[in-house]
């Protein structure tokens, strides 16, 4: 399990990169899904920040994470059509915003008078000490979006999130050995 180094650091501020680590590790490693960061989205051509595949019981969901680390941002993109969380649109089954815990509140203010179907997941720096995945909060959960079992959708969005997943993992590798 990756260990966060500077967690009692008072002056650390968490950014994206920071909480894609935590959900990539919590929802591979936690809810055993497959995973990944930047895919892009069949809906009008969007990117999500995060998106994962879940089975459970008898079908997958699909849960999507847009990251926000600033109210301001959270502010100007969330009116943007992309991010529109209404019932019938059949990506994804769920749909979260992750904020850092110094923006919790007025994030939760604001995404449940904005956007009352989506979740909302906080990122503390200090929670439970080391683990990553351990450093989530879910304080608002989301409301199930629809109940289809598209499989062809299902089959396309797990090709994309593998593809993606290998371009981070090569792109990672490439960094740590090859680019010195």
């Amino acid at each position: 399990m990756a260990i966060v180094k500077t967690i009692n650091n008072p002056k650390l501020t968490i950014k994206a990169p920071q909480i894609k680590a935590c959900l990539l590790a919590k929802y591979r490693f936690t809810k055993q899904a497959l995973c990944a960061t930047e895919v892009m989205t069949t809906h009008k051509g969007g990117i999500a920040d995060f998106l994962a595949l879940i089975k459970n019981k008898r079908q997958c969901e699909i849960h999507e994470v847009e990251i926000k680390v600033s109210i301001a941002d959270l502010k100007a993109d969330i009116k943007k059509p992309k991010w529109k969380v209404t019932p019938g649109r059949r990506i994804p089954h769920y749909f979260y915003f992750a904020v850092p815990a110094a923006i919790a509140n007025e994030a939760k203010a604001y995404i449940s008078t904005a956007h009352p179907l989506a979740g909302l997941i906080v990122c503390e720096a200090t929670r439970h000490g080391m683990c990553p995945e351990d450093m989530l909060l879910t304080v608002k959960r989301p409301t199930r979006l629809h109940n289809a079992k598209h499989k062809r959708t299902f089959t396309k969005m797990a090709n994309r999130i593998s593809k993606r997943a290998m371009s981070e993992l090569a792109t990672k590798y490439r960094k740590a050995y090859l680019e010195k």
